[in-house]
């Protein structure tokens, strides 16, 4: 087992992270039309990201990946921030 093992998991994982764009994708079909455009910005940087991750882990390039890694984490926050109904005064 070698730190080559690990980025070859990492690598595996983000193809299928990779595929939750398209489960998002669904799920902001049903959004209002005001929050739509911003869910499918976001996905599409979202997976942006993870696609661009999967290629610094193939260069095992850490800097690199934790960058991609905070942004795609964002975009997912993000994302789910837009269904949440209840005001933020609550």
């Amino acid at each position: 087992y070698t730190i080559g093992d690990e980025w070859e998991g990492v690598m595996s994982y983000l193809r299928k992270l990779y595929t939750i764009g398209d489960d998002l994708k669904a799920i902001s079909k049903g959004m209002d039309p005001s929050k739509k455009k911003e869910a499918e910005r976001l996905i599409s940087e979202f997976q942006a990201s993870v696609k661009s991750a999967d290629i610094t882990a193939r260069n095992k390039d850490v800097d690199a990946f934790l960058v991609l890694y905070q942004k795609s984490a964002a975009n997912l926050d993000d994302f789910f921030g837009l269904l949440q109904d209840v005001p933020d005064e609550i």
